[in-house]
């Protein structure tokens, strides 16, 4: 390779090198969930795919005023993750509330919901 070459791919190299550095340090993502109900729940963070693949990236059963964590979780940045959120005791109608996930923390309630499929209902906890 000729000096006369390495300016042309200079910036060739540093959009290389920018898109590495942003997939490697893209933030996770974590839920701290609060229970309001009075039965157990089941949530589950995961990752949208279309392609196969292990897709479930967190999950826990949170109890009756019980406040859970999940995460932090990761995946490449051009992947959508979503918290799933089920009565854990097989009450409503297998229905789950869904809620697609930021960066950083998202903070959430779970309340009751007389009018909902799943009888849950999710509400930012700010």
């Amino acid at each position: 390779m000729t000096p006369a070459r390495l300016p042309r791919l200079a910036p060739l190299a540093a959009l290389g090198l920018t898109a590495l550095l942003l997939t490697a340090c893209a933030p996770g993502r974590t839920v701290i969930l609060t229970n309001d109900t009075a039965t157990p729940v089941r949530a589950t963070v995961s990752r949208e795919l279309i392609q196969a693949g292990d897709r479930r990236l967190a999950g826990a059963t949170v109890g009756p005023g019980e406040t859970a964590t999940l995460g932090p979780v990761s995946a490449p940045i051009t992947e959508r993750v979503t918290l799933a959120v089920d009565s854990a005791i097989g009450l409503g109608s297998g229905v789950t509330e869904t809620r697609r996930l930021g960066w950083g923390t998202t903070r959430l309630r779970i309340g009751p919901d007389d009018f909902s499929p799943s009888g849950l209902v999710l509400i930012d906890d700010e």
